[in-house]
C-alpha cells in the first residue's frame, strides 16, 4: 500500500508500522510503504517515524494499562493515591 489515489492526479503517500507486543514479547511486526518515494526506499525496521500531538494518546493508553492492572480505579477520589499525606482541597488564592 504505497499510496492512496484520493483525486484523479493527486497522490497522498501512505506508510504505516505495527509492532503486536503482549508480555513484553513481539508477536507481529509488520510495514508498509515507501519512506523515500523519490527514492523508493521502503519503511523498514530503521525508519525514524515524526510523532505530533501524542502526549494524550500515549498518557491513555498508559492509564487505561495501569487501571487494567488495578494500579487505581476509575471512581477513587483523587487524594486517595497522594502519597504526600495531605488530605482535602488544596488551598487556592485568588487574585484580582
Amino acid at each position: 500500500m504505497p499510496a492512496l489515489v484520493c483525486r484523479p492526479h493527486q497522490v497522498v503517500d501512505a506508510r504505516a508500522e505495527v509492532a503486536i507486543v503482549r508480555d513484553g514479547v513481539v508477536s507481529h511486526w509488520h510495514s508498509w510503504g515507501v519512506r523515500d518515494r523519490e527514492l523508493d526506499v521502503p519503511v523498514g525496521d530503521d525508519t525514524i517515524w515524526w510523532l505530533y500531538s501524542m502526549t494524550k494518546p500515549v498518557t491513555g493508553v498508559a492509564m487505561m494499562t495501569l487501571y487494567e492492572r488495578g494500579y487505581f480505579q476509575l471512581d477513587a477520589r483523587s487524594s486517595a493515591g497522594s502519597r504526600s499525606g495531605r488530605t482535602g482541597s488544596p488551598t487556592m488564592t485568588s487574585r484580582a
